[in-house]
């Protein structure tokens, strides 16, 4: 599904409505379904494996993608952030 309006906005401000929305306390607590897309090998972690996630509400509607980096063997992860959120009808995103 695409966004209509989207915005690219610095990290830090996405991160900090992660935060103010609770977006990642939802993802944790499994408030929102989580969509795994296929990952590849870690270049800043040996081991690791990097992957996007899209997380979804009850009604399948796409409100925020993180990306993480696991070492899949043993569930360990190296670096989660966000990367997207859905706020007020707009895509935020930051590379």
């Amino acid at each position: 599904m695409r966004h209509k309006l989207r915005a690219e906005e610095k990290s830090y401000i996405v991160e900090k409505y992660f935060n103010d929305l609770g977006i990642w306390n939802k993802i944790k607590d499994g408030s929102l379904r989580t969509h795994y897309l296929d990952g590849s090998p870690s270049k800043t972690y040996p081991g690791g494996t990097s992957r996007i996630l899209l997380h979804y509400d009850a009604n399948g509607n796409h409100l925020a993608t993180t990306h993480r980096i696991t070492d899949e063997k043993t569930g360990q992860i190296f670096h989660w952030d966000a990367k997207g959120l859905l706020k007020d009808g707009i895509w935020l995103w930051c590379r």
